[in-house]
């Protein structure tokens, strides 16, 4: 009951339009981003229109009850990121120093650059600490331009990350965001939506910064309150970026045989009762998560189909 904003594991840049959309109900929002999730495990059409609902409960909240969607990760679909960038641009003619970035930015929006994206977005990234007094002038240092550089490093971040393949630059992206996202709304419930990595409260090896170990461990405000809760899946499919359904396999060690003597789907159980085989001195999984929601021969999703014309 009473909860507002929706911490979810999607793309900053994605986040903030998908506001705009919940907003306003401009479809045309959501048909650009999932255009570029082609070839995504996003791609479906139940997340699509998962955010439509979203939008048709909003119409019947009071504005001061509406939901609202915290995005907590890198800016993976780097179109998109620059398009939120070209809402932010002011329309009047930038100084010389800043009129070719602007220009690019645009023209990157629709247009794969030479090179790719791995080339354009560090040269970016680059131009503009190099110029930044310039773009604070353009921009407006009161809101704007902090916006436009918060959007920014979350493209240039997800750059780095793909460029190295180092997950710790993700996750910590994601566990700083996440941590954003609760200060800025300190008295209000959120409700988070993450991958099962993320969740895992007992860090991994090599001081991963893990996000829920985080929020146990270090995290003042949430400290010793964390409750993780992992999805066990059995007889599931999973959607291939294709649209193919694949088997998906177990999250939780033991999943299937547990599932096997439950008397429902979707139940909450517990990893801690009594006669669990997580007790013994073996399983780490009962410091990763405490419960798991029993999913059972659920069918993959499908993928999403843009209506003619689109």
């Amino acid at each position: 009951m009473g909860v507002r904003h929706l911490l979810i594991e999607y793309e900053y840049c994605n986040g903030v339009l998908l506001n705009q959309y919940l907003a306003g109900g401009d479809e045309d929002i959501l048909r650009r981003i999932w255009k570029a999730c082609e070839m995504t495990a996003a791609n479906s059409q139940e997340n699509y229109d998962f955010f439509k609902r979203v939008y048709a409960y909003n119409l019947t909240l009071p504005e001061d009850a509406k939901l609202h969607i915290s995005a907590i990760d890198l800016q993976h679909q780097f179109q998109t990121g620059l398009y939120y960038l070209t809402q932010l641009l002011p329309g009047s003619t930038p100084p010389e120093t800043m009129a070719e970035d602007r220009e690019s930015i645009h023209f990157y929006v629709e247009n794969k650059p030479e090179g790719g994206f791995r080339a354009f977005i560090p040269a970016l990234w680059e131009r503009i600490q190099a110029n930044e007094d310039a773009y604070l002038g353009y921009l407006g240092e009161e809101n704007v331009f902090p916006e436009f550089m918060r959007a920014l490093h979350s493209i240039y971040t997800a750059y780095e990350y793909y460029e190295t393949g180092d997950e710790k630059i993700r996750e910590q992206y994601i566990t700083d965001t996440c941590v954003d996202s609760l200060e800025a709304y300190p008295n209000e419930k959120a409700y988070g939506a993450i991958g099962y990595f993320h969740a895992n409260m007992i860090g991994m090896e090599d001081d991963m910064p893990v996000l829920a170990n985080h929020l146990q461990h270090d995290y003042e405000k949430t400290a010793g309150k964390v409750t993780t809760i992992a999805g066990a899946y059995a007889g599931c499919e999973l959607m291939y970026p294709m649209g193919e359904a694949v088997p998906l396999e177990d999250t939780i060690l033991y999943a299937s045989e547990i599932a096997a003597a439950m008397p429902s789907d979707n139940m909450l159980c517990s990893l801690v009762g009594d006669g669990s085989p997580y007790l013994g001195d073996d399983f780490r999984t009962l410091k990763r998560q405490q419960y798991f929601v029993l999913m059972r021969d659920s069918k993959a999703c499908t993928l999403y189909a843009p209506e003619d014309g689109e």
